[in-house]
């Protein structure tokens, strides 16, 4: 607090009626601000915020170089303010430059003082590296798909191919279970919720040597046109004929 505010008496304020320091003539510090700023009328201080007079902003001049004379303001180089002020664009991006490698060399010495007598590397994006606080990684083994078969079909009969694959005995023989009255139902257009592909190959090529489409036997089956086709082309099955020949062979090889 400065001295002349010190030696300020406490009043009770002409204009507001508010308590407060003696500024002059027994108004208060803001009433007399708000005197002064009013271009100090005859009448006294006006009440607070009673005709405010517009601020304006009046452009200010703008010179040929920046405030430190070293680069044109002109084009791009040049910002206007709202207020009527202008700024460097070389200048400001130079600063903020200037601000992220304070602050760059800054982190540099922390690392530095933290990692001090560590093996410490520049990468390429020049960032700093500690192999020493960094762990090395572990290189992980390939998993082994047979482990994984082997979990998966515990219990069954496996066999390994010539080829060297794993071949399930025990599942491939639920996929080749037959149920008559299931084939039956599915060629009469109810079909149960579930047929093992035996069970739809056998009724796809039965209902083909009765001389259906592909389309009716994929709506009394529940299947796709797509997949009535590609039963009866990859058993050769075209025709009725050829059709009726497939059934027999695949039935008794599946029914034995």
């Amino acid at each position: 607090m400065s001295a002349d505010r010190a030696k300020r008496r406490k009043i009770i304020c002409k204009c507001c009626d508010q308590p407060g320091e003696n500024r002059g003539y027994g108004w208060c510090v803001t009433c007399y601000a708000r005197w002064v700023a009013r271009g100090r009328p005859a009448e006294g201080p006006p009440a607070p915020y009673e005709n405010l007079p517009a601020r304006e902003y009046k452009p200010k001049p703008i010179p040929e170089r920046c405030r430190n004379g070293l680069h044109v303001l002109i084009g791009d180089n040049l910002i206007r303010i709202d207020n009527g002020g202008w700024r460097c664009r070389a200048c400001q991006e130079a600063t903020l430059a200037a601000i992220a490698e304070r602050q760059a060399a800054a982190w540099r010495a922390k690392y530095d003082a933290l990692h001090a007598g560590h093996d410490v590397v520049v990468r390429r994006d020049g960032h700093r590296l500690c192999r020493t606080c960094t762990p090395k990684p572990v290189a992980k083994k390939p998993a082994d798909p047979r482990a994984a078969y082997n979990v998966l079909h515990a219990g069954h009969n496996v066999t390994v191919s010539d080829r060297g694959r794993l071949y399930c005995h025990t599942c491939r023989r639920r996929e080749l279970d037959i149920d008559e009255i299931a084939v039956e139902r599915a060629e009469r257009g109810e079909a149960p919720p579930v047929l093992t592909p035996a069970e739809k190959e056998l009724a796809i090529l039965r209902m083909r040597s009765w001389g259906l489409t592909y389309r009716e036997i994929g709506e009394r089956i529940g299947c796709s046109l797509h997949t009535a086709w590609y039963v009866c082309n990859m058993r050769q099955a075209r025709d009725a004929a050829a059709a009726r020949a497939a059934y027999l062979r695949r039935s008794d090889l599946l029914l034995r």
